[in-house]
């Protein structure tokens, strides 16, 4: 089983997402089985996220340049902006 939906009943599971009612495993019909011991050895504890540690923080230097200076690629679905025409073109022989 690979797609799984979640409810307040219990867990329904399907071979592929949607094909066929599934197969539902009820709540009270589930059981816990407890991890036992694992083995792992901690080398070095966790320690606290600092501003420039936290997740998805890059610091990066201002840019003077406005949108109006930007070169943006006009494919459909891509987002891509450059400071100059050249970079355009060499991503779109890119592909």
């Amino acid at each position: 089983m690979f797609n799984f939906e979640f409810l307040p009943t219990g867990v329904r599971a399907w071979k592929a997402y949607g094909i066929g009612k599934g197969q539902m495993f009820l709540c009270k019909e589930l059981s816990t089985c407890l991890q036992g011991l694992t083995k792992l050895r901690i080398i070095m504890p966790f320690t606290p996220l600092t501003a420039s540690s936290k997740t998805g923080l890059m610091l990066t230097k201002k840019t003077t340049a406005n949108r109006e200076d930007l070169f943006m690629c006009e494919e459909e679905g891509c987002v891509a902006t450059f400071q100059t025409q050249s970079e355009l073109h060499a991503h779109m022989d890119t592909g």
